[in-house]
């Protein structure tokens, strides 16, 4: 199974594709309640790649996906950990390494925990840099186009530096890009 399977680009026989949505590859869509329509140890193998922050209990897909497998079936897990806010509207948790593996820490043997190279710090800080700047205004991207690498790391966090391309960016862009985020809640 290839779960959250969004567009493929090559299709195999042997694999059934789920979504939430009816794409052209789906040839199951499920509700975002993630219990899937498979009876127990069904499935030989399961990928899901770049898909459990977009799932309000990637604890539950990962319960239900140990209860689909086949006993000695495999699990391929790919979980955004540096990555923007992508797929809106619905993206709630990036993983660190030790959150991906608390999540399948239940009821598996772990085979391979590790970053892959389409994971790499590469991938990370070019996203990243790349939405930043597009989101820019004109001036503000020419101004800080020439800037190096070193040059950018002796800055420090809300310097003048900072204050200026901050001010510039939308609001949806900072949200987008944050390191982190602040809930304050009063209870009811």
């Amino acid at each position: 199974m290839d779960l959250g399977c969004g567009l493929r680009k090559v299709i195999y026989e042997n694999c059934i594709y789920v979504e939430v949505y009816p794409s052209m590859t789906a040839d199951v869509v499920v509700g975002t309640e993630c219990e899937y329509p498979f009876p127990d140890n069904t499935f030989d193998g399961i990928g899901c790649f770049s898909v459990l922050e977009h799932t309000k209990n990637p604890w539950k897909v990962a319960q239900e996906i140990h209860r689909m497998l086949k006993p000695s079936g495999r699990c391929y897990i790919d979980w955004p950990f540096l990555a923007p806010v992508h797929g809106y509207p619905s993206h709630y948790f990036n993983a660190t390494r030790e959150g991906l593996i608390r999540a399948f820490s239940e009821g598996f043997d772990l085979v391979r925990v590790q970053t892959e190279d389409s994971q790499g710090p590469d991938y990370a800080a070019l996203w990243f840099f790349k939405s930043m700047m597009a989101q820019l205004p004109d001036d503000v991207r020419a101004d800080i186009s020439g800037i190096t690498l070193g040059e950018l790391v002796q800055t420090m966090p809300q310097d003048v530096f900072w204050k200026r391309i901050l001010g510039a960016l939308p609001a949806s862009a900072i949200e987008e890009l944050a390191a982190g985020n602040t809930l304050i809640a009063t209870k009811k």
